[in-house]
C-alpha cells in the first residue's frame, strides 16, 4: 500500500530563496535516496503568500519516517511549524 505525505509550511521571507536551492541541492535528492521512496513533488505558492508544499510518496508507513529527518532540517526556513499530513492510498 503506497503511503502519501504532505508538508506544508509558510517561508520565512528573507530565506525563500534559500529553502528552494537547499530542497534542490540537499533535501530533495535525500528523499528520492531515502529507501521505500516511490515519488514526489515540491510546490512553491503564486499568491505572495510564500508557502511551501512536499508530497511524496512511499512504499508504506515504515519507508515514510525517513521523511522525518529531512522534513526537520527545512524547518529553519519556516515562517511557522510546518503541517504535515500523511494518507494511505485507497483502491479504487
Amino acid at each position: 500500500m503506497t503511503v502519501a505525505r504532505m508538508w506544508e509550511s509558510r517561508l520565512d521571507p528573507g530565506r525563500a530563496d534559500e529553502f528552494v536551492d537547499r530542497l534542490a541541492a540537499e533535501a530533495w535528492p535525500a528523499l528520492r535516496a531515502a529507501a521505500g521512496f516511490v515519488g514526489g513533488e515540491a510546490y512553491r505558492s503564486t499568491d505572495g503568500e510564500l508557502r511551501a508544499v512536499l508530497v511524496t510518496r512511499w512504499a508504506d508507513e515504515a519507508s515514510a519516517a525517513a521523511a522525518l529527518d529531512v522534513e526537520a532540517r527545512l524547518r529553519g526556513y519556516c515562517a511557522r511549524e510546518p503541517h504535515v499530513w500523511q494518507f494511505e492510498q485507497l483502491d479504487l
